[in-house]
Formats: C-alpha cells, structure tokens, sequence
C-alpha cells in the first residue's frame, strides 16, 4: 500500500506499517511500488528526492535510503534485498506472485467497471467503480512534491472522477438513486467546474423523481459557470434538466412535496425570477446578522422572493431567546463573524438543540473557511443548504431556498411537541428518559469494546419524541442538577447486562455543559455508579471541548476528581489549541465534521491526521465519530486512529440486544464486494 501511507497489507488482515526512517525512504519506498513494472533508473530517482540541484555525494546517498526501505521490507517479514533489486542502472521492486499495488488496484477497479457496464452488469459495475473511487481518495505522498508526484496525484485524481460517473450511472442503473446521486454529487465536489458532471447530476435527480433537486442542480451548474468561467450552460445541459423535468415522480417520494411547485417554475430555470414564489410563501427564515444595513437588505430581498414568515435577530444569544419562544423556522441564515457568540457556536446550539430544520452560513470570510463551517454544521447533524458569500444576491437566496427539503411527517408514535424544562425534570423521575447504545469498535482488534449512551424520551403514553427535540434537555438549566446522575444509572444497567453476557465493555456517556460547577460531580456520579452495579471503570464520562476550555479552574478540578474516581474521561470535538498535554482525559473523539470531508479533500484529510497525531503524541486513544463509510472507515485505519463509530460500523441498539450484537458483530468490508 502506498495511498494514506506506507504499509503492506497481508491476507490474513495483519498490516505492517511504515517504519520507514526517513521522508525520503518513504519517497522511494512509494516510487518502487507505483512503477514496479519497470526497472527506474538511479538518475531518476535522485531527481525525484533532490529537485533541482543534486548533492555532490548523492549515489552513496542514494543507496543509502535504498538500503532503509529493504530493512524496512525485512523488519515487515520480506527479502528485502530480493525485492528491491539492482538492475541495468537502476532499482526494481520484484512483487511476488499475488502481491497488489494499490494504485494497480485503482486502475484495475476503473477497468473492471467499465466492462461490467458494457455487459450491462449494472450492479458489477457499481461495485468495482466504488471500490476504485474508495481507493484512489486515499492521500498520496501529503508530504511529499514533485513532478512525478504531482504526476500520480492527477492520474488517481482521473480515477476517482471516472470511476464517481461510472459508479452513479451504474447505480442508477440498478434503481439505487440514493448511491447514485451520492456518487454525482461527490464528482462534483471534486470536478466543480464540469459541466458533464452537473449534467450527470441533473440525470440521475431527475431518474429520482426529485424534480427540485434537479433543477437546483442546473443553476447551480449555471452559475459556477458564469462566475467562474464567463460562460452559458450549453444547450446540451438545458435538455438534460428538460429530459428530467419529464421524469415520472414515484408515487412514495416523500421527498416531493414541494417539488411539484418547482416543476411548474421550468419556465424560470433559465433566468431565475424574483417574483412571488409560492413554494417560499410556506416558509419561515430567520436572519441572524449583527451588521444592520446588512441584515435588513437580506429580509428586504427575501420578502421580495415571496417567504412568507421573516424572522430577525441581531446576534446568537438574541437568536436563541427567540427562538425559545418561537417556532422552529424552516431556515436560518446565519452569519459567521459576530461578536460574542459567534455563529458556528450558534449553529451547535441549534442543532443540538432541534430549534431549526435547515442553516445556511453567510459570511465575507475567505471561501475555505465557509467550506469548513459549512462541514462542521452537518457534523452536528443540521441539514447546512449552502455556504454564501457577502454581499447576498436574490439569485443566491432563491437557490439556497430551492434546495431546502421540508422534514418528512412525524410518525404516529411521535409526537409533535417541544419538551419544556418542567416536562423533562419530571421524566427524570418516572423513567421517561431511557438509554440506546451507539457501539465504538476498537480498530486494533476489529472488535466493539465500548458503546455510548444516547437518552431517548419515551413518555408514559409510550410516544416516542424525536432525538434532535429531546437534545435540547441535555443543556437545560432546570433538568441538569439530577440529568447527569440518570444517564450514569442508564450506563450502569448497561454495563450489568454486558458483564452478565460474559462481556467487558466500556459506555461513554457525554456529561451536561453546567454540571462540571457542581464540586461534588465525581462523588456523586461513583456512588450512583456503585449504587447500580458498576465499577466507576466501566464508565468514560465525555466532556465537550467548550466545556473544558470555558470552566476555569473549578471544571479542571472537576475533570481531576473525576478521573481519580476511576472514570474515563474523553474531550469530545477537541480544538487544534486544546492543551492535551496538561488536561486528565485518556481519549479523544473527534468531531464529525473533521471526518466528513475527509475522504474527498487533502486539506481536511490533512486537518484530520494532524488532530490524530497530536491525540496520539500524548497517548490518548481516538475515537473518530461520523464514520458511515467504507472510505472514511479506511481513512481511520490509514492515518492510526483507534475506534471509529458511526452508522457505518452500526446504528443505535437498545441495551438489552447490545450483548448479543456485540457478540455477533463482525468488521465491516471495506468495498462493496467485501460487504456481499
């Protein structure tokens, strides 16, 4: 393996990770592997580790780091020097029989995709492109620059757009339009500027029925187009949003309700019109923006765009009392930059909180910043429409608004209601507030060795409330003297029923942000602990990362007593400035968001490695949240992260079926082929 770092794999799941002394020797290592079928000549690859001006002593140099990737290859269980062998002026890496590169892998994937397709093997096809997709991510050399480097980069670049549009076709194909639209939708992430692929983009939507999103794909195609290249969509690409526009709507496309309405707008598609919308008239928006004159001129432009409820509020804190006696808005719009409570802040408290359906982020701040906000919004679980730039534009606000997605209708057994502090403290007592387990597998031992406790409410009446409403409990002032001591009587059943299956397990259970003022926390929670039938160890307690940093002295003796109780401790989303070193905390778990990005983006991949590596530096185990991919499954295994949770490894379990589904619970494969 070459792609996330030097490794070699074995097939009986062993891998055996670069020990490589040296960033050259790992220049070499990876240069012999991509070009093993030929012999490269010395020449080369002294160019390769010293562009532009060679060292007087380079060849002596040079079969000095040739000889530390063959200790390499032997302290792995290999012949070193068989295999990196000296030929005709050169070196070559002679791969036995059965051995793969990765990047052959890649290419092979792409290959076998596209044969599967002309043989019409739709769901062959999407099998191979996915996996060629799910390896050609992977970072290549992040430390490394050169031609040749540069060279590698571009071709698994190629591979992984070609192999996105075989694998949406493909799926598209097979009637999957979910993973269809998934693979469109990240080609274009990564090919912004294509009109081909918003055209893939805009076919497979409308092979949906999601007539909306279609069209929201065609303007957005359009305006990155006129922006950034000064050019029209092409006639081609108007007849694809007409083609599916003309798309039949499943009749159980939830998805649809508002979509009709758009389609009746196809006369518009081209020119977007700021007249009366009567899609937005069903709307509620709240601008959240410190900066007057702004602020007004954005409700002034979307009044003109037909939303029928406007909200205003000057900054974060000023948002949420508003929003605690007010309907959740279908929309915020959010800036970044205010003083006090910043918006990303504000964005956390809305979605744990449940009090909006959608964000959107507006900002002057630079694009990439936007980008990152944009990423760590859907970390916490908000629907984000899009990351704007000042000053806001009609055209800008209706397509933001177009790609809204009313939530899908309540079930019967949930109710419609908003929890109110009273509500939840009496649910304290009579056993309304009840325990799901999401489980962490340990990436060592390709096993799950913790859970975390996420409370759900289930009232007497036994109607379920949805998480997002009940999350706003969590930080309540009138439910968080007593919340922290139930959650700990929840994780210790939990961990009777796991002992009693001849399991040892952890639960991590996420404390509330007030209750580290209490100076007595850790005896408590022990003796509640104690009092149900679980050792203090059994339990990690997981603190957010503002929690930790905006105690002061009383929350760092309250994280002090607490470890000195027995409990784990984690820093849940830790920032790139929190002191690790000097902190109490055994583990770290990552933020989503970090995640998100990661498989498709060397510069969040690169932010995500650097958070692993500084965790690891002070011996802390990590725990990377979000995963619900193969890709980004793989990514945690790459770059030396210890546990991944997420729906890819497994949803939430009630506690009394954890044990067995622990027990049972095998790694997932990391392709498609693997998971069959």
């Amino acid at each position: 393996m070459v792609l996330g770092g030097p490794a070699i794999d074995w097939d009986d799941g062993a891998t055996a990770r670069a020990a490589l002394p040296s960033g050259r020797a790992e220049l070499v290592f990876a240069y012999l592997a991509v070009e093993h079928r030929r012999v490269v000549s010395r020449d080369e690859l002294a160019n390769a580790l010293w562009p532009g001006l060679l060292p007087d002593s380079w060849a002596p140099a040079l079969r000095s780091v040739v000889s530390e990737v063959r200790r390499f290859l032997d302290d792995a269980g290999l012949a070193g020097h068989e295999l990196v062998a000296g030929a005709r002026g050169g070196y070559q890496l002679r791969l036995a029989p059965g051995v793969i590169v990765d990047v052959d892998e890649a290419r092979a994937g792409l290959a076998e995709a596209r044969d599967a397709l002309e043989r019409g093997d739709a769901t062959g096809a999407a099998v191979s492109a996915s996996r060629a997709a799910s390896i050609a991510v992977l970072p290549f050399l992040p430390r490394h620059e050169g031609e040749w480097v540069q060279t590698v980069r571009e071709e698994l670049e190629a591979i992984q757009a070609a192999a996105l549009e075989l694998a949406a076709r493909a799926h598209a194909q097979a009637g999957d339009a979910r993973a269809a639209i998934t693979a469109a939708e990240r080609l274009i992430r990564i090919e912004p500027y294509s009109e081909a692929a918003y055209r893939l983009l805009i076919e497979v939507r409308g092979r949906a029925g999601d007539r909306a999103g279609a069209l929201q794909a065609y303007r957005q195609c359009r305006d990155v187009l006129r922006s950034e290249l000064g050019l029209e969509a092409s006639a081609e690409t108007e007849a694809v949003l007409q083609q599916a526009l003309a798309e039949p709507v499943p009749a159980d496309s939830a998805a649809n309700a508002a979509t009709e309405a758009a389609a009746t707008l196809v006369g518009s598609a081209i020119g977007v019109s700021t007249a009366d919308d009567p899609v937005f008239a069903a709307y509620s928006v709240l601008v959240v923006e410190d900066h007057d004159f702004q602020r007004r001129a954005a409700l002034a432009v979307l009044r003109r765009l037909g939303v029928g409820t406007l909200l205003e509020a000057a900054d974060g804190a000023a948002a949420l009392e508003l929003l605690a006696d007010t309907a959740p808005p279908n929309v915020i719009i959010c800036d970044i930059d205010m003083p006090g409570m910043d918006g990303v802040e504000f964005i956390a408290h809305v979605a744990r909180r449940g009090l909006a359906s959608a964000v959107a982020i507006v900002s002057g701040l630079d694009r990439h910043i936007l980008q990152t906000v944009r990423a760590a919004g859907e970390g916490h679980g908000l629907a984000v429409l899009g990351a704007l730039e000042k000053p806001l534009t009609a055209r800008a606000l209706s397509d933001l608004l177009a790609r809204y997605r009313p939530s899908p209708p309540l079930r019967e057994d949930e109710a419609a209601v908003r929890l109110s502090g009273d509500e939840i403290a009496q649910g304290l007592g009579n056993g309304s507030i009840v325990a799901e387990l999401a489980p962490i597998a340990d990436l060592a031992s390709g096993r799950i060795t913790a859970g975390e406790l996420l409370p759900r409410w289930r009232d007497p009446a036994t109607r379920l409330v949805r998480p997002a409403t009940f999350a706003a409990a969590l930080e309540s002032p009138e439910t968080t003297e007593h919340l922290s001591e139930r959650l700990v009587e929840l994780g210790a059943g939990a961990v009777q029923g796991i002992l009693d299956a001849g399991l040892e397990l952890e639960i991590a259970i996420r404390l509330p942000h007030a209750r580290l003022a209490d100076d007595a926390l850790a005896t408590k929670l022990a003796a509640v602990a104690r009092g149900n039938g679980a050792e203090p160890r059994r339990l990690v307690l997981v603190v957010g990362s503002t929690t930790a940093a905006g105690g002061g002295a009383p929350a760092l003796d309250a994280l002090a007593r607490i470890r000195l109780k027995g409990f784990g401790l984690w820093l849940d989303g830790p920032r790139p400035e929190s002191d690790l070193g000097n902190l109490p905390f055994t583990g770290v778990r990552l933020a989503p968001w970090l995640l998100a990005s990661a498989p498709a983006d060397v510069r969040s991949a690169k932010a995500l490695h650097d958070a692993v590596d500084r965790a690891r530096a002070h011996g802390l185990l990590v725990v990377g949240a979000g995963c619900d991919e193969a890709a980004k499954f793989a990514l945690l295994l790459e770059i030396g992260a210890s546990h991944a949770q997420g729906p890819f490894v497994a949803g939430a379990i009630a506690p009394q079926e954890f044990a067995a589904f622990v027990s049972d619970w095998t790694p997932p494969g990391l392709t498609e082929d693997e998971r069959r």
